[in-house]
């Protein structure tokens, strides 16, 4: 398993567990749309990854991972 914090629909970052092979996130949008996330990591790190439905700055990933990982 592998944490992945999830930024979509313009909510507050949150935290998932999937599995290692897994690529992408499938989420749906409040009217139905789904959209897959594909999951990437920050460069050197390797505890977490991310999956986003928008542009993120790499200090936003990183101060949702000191938020939401114990």
């Amino acid at each position: 398993m592998r944490k992945v914090i999830v930024f979509f629909n313009g909510e507050p970052p949150y935290l998932l567990e999937v599995s290692k092979g897994l690529p992408t996130l499938r989420l749906s949008y409040p009217d139905g749309q789904m959209k897959d996330l594909q999951i990437s990591r920050l460069a050197g790190v390797d505890t977490y990854a991310f999956a986003t439905d928008r542009d993120v700055e790499p200090h936003e990933v990183r101060e949702a991972a000191e938020s939401l990982i114990q």
